[in-house]
């Protein structure tokens, strides 16, 4: 348990002074990554950026 304590520290200490978290940065990256899987119609990858733009 120590250990694990030692691990998160860092971004527990980060969270307590400024109040960020990662959770956006997960939320973007999640919804790149299905654009990517239904992506598969898109003949143009200016389109598939379009899409990113558009969703994030």
């Amino acid at each position: 348990m120590a250990k694990r304590i030692q691990c998160y520290l860092l971004t527990v200490l980060i969270y307590l002074q400024h109040g960020i978290t990662n959770a956006g940065v997960d939320t973007v990256d999640a919804t790149i990554h299905w654009l990517k899987k239904t992506a598969r119609g898109f003949r143009n990858v200016e389109h598939i950026k379009i899409a990113c733009c558009f969703h994030c």
